[in-house]
């Protein structure tokens, strides 16, 4: 059985050379797909296996996810950056350096199963595998958890198939909000730099744990983006 007869599992994930050094993994056995859930304490849902053996983790090209519910990333979607794979030797893996258990003990979110998706923030959300409702071997649900909002759990799918089937292209989002536009120049482990466009200026946005840096640009009326070179050590 084939979970993810909807798309071409070819050309769901991006080719990137950050991500074959940060996520990609190679093929999960069998002895480690054990090791990992008895490390999280957690039984894996079998469409999380399926994609991981297809590529072990890695960032989608599809990334956006349609919500109804408001959060601090935007009023009607949220976006994912990577998914980590099975296994514990790269920084973004299940059981890796910055993976779900580190998450939880580190950066204070609730316990509440897998957390297997990073976002654009560098760490003020995260994407989870959410075994509240069905225990430690049931079938998870997929849930957003909001850091910004006081780790607020938003609830984004009754299953992680579901919820890779409704991933779409950013593009769909890309529209002036609250009439600032927004392009994200560099992400590291910890920080994002972003370029915020207003009609009164620009602004170059900094945020990491626990910090929003804000420093001014320009004060010109413009509505077009200053354009920056992005520095090639955080290219992807």
């Amino acid at each position: 059985m084939s979970y993810f007869d909807e798309i071409k599992l070819a050309e769901f994930w991006k080719s990137s050379d950050y991500a074959r050094r940060e996520y990609v993994l190679p093929s999960p056995t069998k002895n480690m797909i054990e090791r990992v859930q008895d490390r999280l304490g957690y039984s894996l849902p079998d469409a999380y296996i399926e994609l991981m053996r297809f590529q072990n983790g890695g960032l989608p090209k599809n990334t956006c996810l349609p919500t109804n519910t408001p959060t601090s990333w935007a009023a009607n979607h949220i976006a994912i950056h990577g998914i980590m794979g099975i296994g514990a030797t790269k920084t973004y893996s299940l059981c890796g350096e910055l993976g779900s258990q580190f998450m939880i003990a580190e950066w204070g979110y609730p316990s509440i199963g897998i957390y297997f998706g990073d976002c654009p923030s560098a760490g003020h959300d995260m994407i989870c595998l959410d075994y509240r409702t069905c225990g430690p071997m049931g079938e998870p649900r997929v849930a957003y958890v909001d850091q910004e909002d006081d780790y607020k759990i938003t609830h984004l799918a009754d299953n992680f198939e579901l919820f890779i089937c409704g991933l779409v292209d950013d593009a769909q989002f890309n529209e002036v909000d609250n009439e600032c536009a927004t392009e994200f120049i560099w992400r590291t482990d910890f920080m994002t730099a972003s370029i915020q466009s207003y009609d009164c200026g620009q602004y170059l946005d900094l945020k990491q744990k626990n910090l929003t840096r804000r420093c001014g640009l320009d004060q010109q009326e413009t509505k077009t983006p200053k354009t920056l070179e992005r520095p090639k050590r955080f290219l992807e």
